[in-house]
């Protein structure tokens, strides 16, 4: 706030070190004895124990400042050591500021310097089609998946609110409710139609909503929704306020919601963390708006810093990526390069997808764990119909498996084989998620008992020859 020139003045007192002659001083002056009360008595420098209230006055996002003519100051309680007072102002007007308009803070970089080594990719990427969601439930321990998907109805938001009763009623066979709800993917027909489904989808969420991501894609209803649930208590970072460091959230979400997993390791008590991010575009903070005009690599950038920063409130290290979802429209999409600890560290993928929020060329979903090893392994296995490579990013939490598939023979008994194959390889799995080309989704047909372990999800992408299976385990 004071590197930013945010002018603050404390307007209450209530805590050691603190009384009547700090009331009206501004948090520039303030912060060397804050820091020093801090070291003797653990008094916030931010004043989030309640040890002090303050009033903005000026910010670079004001157009007008506001001045105090004339105040009092009110004795609540004369405590010896701590003693409580306020201020009380009895006059203030409201002073132009010459014309000058609010500046977003958050743009003061160079995006050059985010940019670092980043090398593109020739890489073609698929684009969504279709997603057809069978609903279905899946239990992996102490977490559940849940896909959800209605048939044609006259409105979204009538879509929505049959999708979400279902959704309730579904969780109560299970022993869940919509608090165990830690993230959801929701995919939209239209865009336009986003405002109506977030009115319904609000109703049934309470203070602390799950992290979430919306995009839209080509499909035979308006709405299709995805939840991830889990019975341990779950940390939510949920903030509304507009503020520099990071985008509020725009609709019922939080920004992450934190899992923390307790073992024994040598008789002392360890915790380990799973954090799922909402999905991050590069709203401007200040604004919030996207300013359509920024190119695709800078808006992922940006994207990244929120993720950063999201990640640094809740005192987790980024480096711990298990996985990162990147979607992008069709027209933006090959301009994506990934950070090389991305693509290093965790599972990647890439979509295209037909529209995101605000009209966004990038959005980032992620899946954070920390106190726990990551492995990244790479295997290549021939089978007699085709070629399986695999990606596994695992942790002692939740592992992530990627693979593509090359199959010899366009046939359906080949390609039902292999599928079987891939199932039987990750029985343990929660969610399998399984992307085909538009020829293979044409040539073959799914019932329901082809997928035997866990929920199952299938997505025609725009990629010749292409099969690719991704799958989600949870181990706790």
């Amino acid at each position: 706030m004071i590197e930013n020139n945010i002018k603050a003045i404390l307007c209450k007192v209530a805590s050691m070190g603190l009384n009547e002659k700090h009331l009206g001083k501004d948090i520039s002056e303030m912060y060397p004895i804050l820091t020093d009360l801090n070291d003797k008595f653990g008094v916030h420098v931010c004043g989030e124990g309640g040890e002090y209230e303050s009033l903005t006055l000026d910010s670079p996002l004001f157009k007008n400042r506001l001045v105090i003519d004339e105040q009092n100051i009110i004795m609540h309680d004369n405590n010896e050591f701590a003693p409580v007072c306020y201020l009380d102002v009895v006059k203030a007007h409201v002073e132009s500021k010459d014309g000058t308009e609010a500046k977003p803070i958050i743009f003061d970089y160079n995006y050059d310097e985010l940019d670092g080594n980043y090398t593109p990719t020739n890489e073609k990427l698929p684009t969504i089609e279709n997603i057809s969601v069978r609903t279905s439930y899946g239990s992996g321990g102490s977490f559940n998946c849940i896909f959800l998907y209605a048939l044609e109805l006259q409105s979204a938001d009538d879509t929505a609110t049959i999708l979400l009763e279902s959704l309730q009623d579904g969780l109560e066979k299970i022993n869940r409710n919509m608090d165990d709800i830690f993230f959801c993917n929701i995919y939209m027909r239209n865009m336009n139609e986003f405002q109506d489904v977030n009115k319904v989808y609000k109703s049934y969420f309470g203070e602390s909503p799950p992290a979430r991501a919306c995009f839209q894609v080509k499909q035979d209803t308006s709405v299709k929704l995805e939840f991830y649930i889990t019975n341990i208590p779950r940390k939510t970072l949920h903030v509304q306020s507009i503020s520099e460091w990071a985008p509020a959230c725009i609709g019922p979400y939080s920004q992450a919601n934190q899992i923390n997993i307790f073992k024994e390791v040598d008789g002392y008590e360890e915790v380990v963390k799973l954090v799922v991010l909402a999905g991050q575009i590069a709203i401007d903070p200040p604004t919030m708006e996207l300013d359509s005009s920024i190119p695709c690599q800078d808006q992922l950038d940006l994207a990244h810093l929120y993720q950063e920063r999201v990640l640094n409130s809740l005192k987790i290290n980024g480096e711990y990526i298990l996985s990162n979802i990147y979607f992008g429209p069709e027209e933006h999409v090959d301009e994506i390069i990934i950070p090389p600890i991305v693509e290093s560290n965790g599972q990647v993928n890439k979509f295209n997808v037909q529209n995101l929020p605000k009209n966004a060329k990038a959005e980032i979903q992620s899946f954070i764990v920390e106190g726990v090893d990551i492995n990244k392994i790479v295997q290549e296995h021939n089978i007699e119909n085709g070629t399986v490579v695999t990606t596994t990013t695992s942790s002692e939490i939740m592992s992530v498996i990627h693979s593509n598939v090359s199959l010899l023979d366009n046939n359906e008994e080949n390609f039902f084989s292999m599928l079987d194959y891939h199932l039987n390889l990750n029985k343990d799995s929660l969610i399998h998620q399984l992307y085909l080309s538009e020829e293979y989704a044409n040539l073959f047909h799914f019932e329901e008992e082809d997928f035997q372990y866990g929920t199952c999800m299938v997505i025609t992408i725009n990629q010749p020859n292409t099969i690719v299976f991704q799958t989600i385990q949870f181990h706790m």
